[in-house]
């Protein structure tokens, strides 16, 4: 069994760099409820070259499929007011970076992937020309709004106009799409030349994961994924550790104006005092803590500009 994973190992493509030393890191776990979409056997990989994290062979659910997983209570749990109002603040530093870094006077924007449309509430009040596309509708009602212009569906199957857009918003995201060089080539199609990209994923290489892994062993599951959850929440077909966000930026000709290594720490404010996560994500606390001055938070995000 191990000869013959460590052959298909070689025998798999990083879908960024094109390479082939890959390291086989386990078998994705597959909850019952959606034990019939899975038609593969699916397994996940580590890029040494690029340090991407990847699932084999790509996973070929439907329209439809994806959208049932997300539509069932994805967006839930996370609804204290400290994390409202720190997310309000983060989409607001980022409208400010957009602004700030500018180099065209347009102001079409953009969001992929809304989620419940926060976003496309805060851009909205700019007076920009607003635009989402998602694929499943979880929008409140503030974001139903009649200047905004949303619609269910898949980015490379929308066709947006070539370099439509100024800014492009794209928050949790690409770790969850199956082909994200492909989205990347899409983005980089519709933004307008010094349009600017806004960009966040997890970070891979973050030591609460490292934490997890070693846990994983520990308890006997080595076989099993610490990193990817692509059919149970939350989703993520793909890992992107500082080095292969970069190099996909870069395969893509988008220059990084800043680049922030963050979050972790907060997780236990975002739920309600003494519930399940909150107690959790609180007992994690040192490791999100010594992960600061490491570098290795949990999170990553890039504004960066198409050239």
């Amino acid at each position: 069994m191990e000869t013959q994973i460590i052959e298909t190992a070689k025998s798999v493509k990083c879908p960024i760099c094109n390479g082939t030393t890959n390291k086989f890191i386990g078998l994705p776990a597959i909850p019952q409820k959606f034990i019939n979409y899975i038609r593969k056997e699916y397994k996940s990989f580590y890029c040494k070259n690029c340090n991407y994290y990847f699932v084999s062979p790509s996973i070929d659910l439907t329209e439809n499929e994806w959208s049932n997983m997300y539509a069932e209570g994805y967006f839930c749990g996370f609804m204290t007011k400290w994390w409202k109002n720190k997310r309000f603040k983060e989409r607001n530093r980022v409208i400010k970076l957009f602004k700030s870094f500018s180099l065209i006077n347009g102001t079409k924007f953009l969001e992929i992937g809304c989620g419940e449309g926060y976003m496309l509430i805060d851009s909205n009040k700019t007076g920009w020309n607003v635009y989402g596309i998602d694929v499943s509708d979880n929008r409140i009602n503030e974001a139903r709004n009649n200047r905004i212009n949303f619609e269910v569906g898949n980015l490379l199957e929308k066709n947006y106009e070539s370099e439509s857009f100024d800014f492009v918003y794209m928050d949790s995201v690409l770790e969850h799409v199956p082909d994200p060089v492909k989205y990347m080539d899409e983005i980089k199609r519709i933004l307008k030349k010094d349009g600017l990209l806004y960009l966040a994923v997890p970070n891979e290489n973050a030591l609460i994961l490292k934490f997890r892994t070693l846990v994983f062993k520990l308890i006997g599951k080595k076989t099993d994924s610490a990193s990817f959850k692509p059919f149970k929440h939350p989703y993520h077909i793909n890992g992107f550790t500082k080095k292969s966000l970069l190099e996909i930026l870069k395969n893509n000709k988008f220059s990084v104006l800043k680049y922030r290594n963050y979050a972790g720490w907060y997780e236990f404010l975002k739920y309600e005092f003494l519930s399940k996560g909150f107690i959790k994500n609180a007992l994690l606390l040192p490791v999100h803590i010594l992960a600061i001055p490491l570098r290795m938070q949990f999170y990553q995000d890039v504004i960066c500009i198409k050239k």
